[in-house]
C-alpha cells in the first residue's frame, strides 16, 4: 500500500488552479476582442475575424449566458431546499 504524501496532492490542485485561471483569462480575452475590439478595428481579411466582427449576437451570447445560469443554479437550490424541508 503506498502512501501520497500531501505535498503531492497540494502541486496537483495548485496546477489545476493555474490552469483554470489560464483558461479563465483566454476566455475574458477572446470575449473583450469579440465585443470591443472587432467592432473598432477595420476589416482585416481573415474570414474567421471578419465574421467575429460583423456578428452582433452570438458575441453576447456567453457574457449573458454566465448571469442566466447564476440565476437557475440559485433558483435550482432554493427549490431543492423548499422541498426538504416542507
Amino acid at each position: 500500500m503506498r502512501i501520497v504524501s500531501s505535498g503531492m496532492d497540494y502541486e496537483a490542485t495548485q496546477l489545476c488552479g493555474y490552469a483554470i485561471l489560464i483558461v479563465s483569462a483566454l476566455l475574458v480575452g477572446i470575449a473583450f476582442y469579440a465585443i470591443v475590439v472587432s467592432k473598432i478595428m477595420p476589416r482585416t481579411g481573415e474570414s474567421v475575424l471578419d465574421t467575429i466582427a460583423e456578428d452582433t449576437y452570438y458575441c453576447m451570447l456567453v457574457p449573458l449566458t454566465i448571469p442566466v445560469t447564476v440565476i437557475a443554479v440559485y433558483w435550482n437550490w432554493v427549490s431543492m431546499k423548499f422541498f426538504r424541508h416542507n
